[in-house]
């Protein structure tokens, strides 16, 4: 086994932060414990990456993460093959309203996921895939007394393995003493 990453920030004027990371990893005659018993890792590569760039109002940041790899079931000496990758970029701001009393917070994110198995273990409808995943989604908080706060957020999610969801929610959030909440 082995592996390497490397790390970088940058820090421009007005205190915001830029990461840029990434790394791989190697296992190569391995064994390990599956759901469906041992296997035998003869070679799986890992590769990750992430970029984000974090300020006071807004985010930004994005991965990926893969694997590449080969193994053999030691009960049956079946061969499988895993090709597979995680894309995902996402965004939000937040802002202060009625001075301080009030946030809201909004955003989106995108993800695409593929699996390949070469025709090793999926079937050939579920095999060399790509799934997208999309959401958009806000929060807004408003402080009514310094003891009552009202809550309300929304989500909607849409991918290619389900329709579009709506996940509205409304709250209210009690304070009667320092570090206690009803919600």
């Amino acid at each position: 086994s082995w592996y390497g990453s490397v790390r970088g920030d940058w820090y421009p004027a007005g205190g915001s932060i830029v990461s840029a990371e990434g790394g791989v990893s190697r296992v190569a005659n391995t064994v390990i414990a599956t759901p469906g018993g041992r296997s035998q890792v003869t070679q799986a590569d890992r590769p990750w990456a992430r970029v984000a760039w974090n300020a006071d109002a807004f985010s930004v940041f994005g991965y990926y993460t893969g694997r590449d790899g080969e193994q053999y079931s030691l009960a049956t000496g079946t061969h499988a093959v895993d090709k597979a990758g995680t894309l995902h970029l996402e965004g939000q701001f937040n802002r202060s309203f009625a001075g301080t009393r009030g946030r809201v917070v909004a955003g989106a994110s995108t993800r695409r996921q593929t699996v390949d198995s070469r025709g090793t273990i999926l079937s050939v409808d579920d095999d060399g895939r790509a799934d997208r995943f999309h959401a958009l989604f806000q929060q807004v908080d408003f402080e009514i007394t310094p003891s009552v706060k009202l809550i309300e957020a929304a989500r909607v999610d849409q991918g290619t393995l389900h329709d579009a969801v709506f996940s509205p929610k409304l709250g209210v959030v009690v304070t009667p003493r320092k570090n206690q909440t009803v919600r």
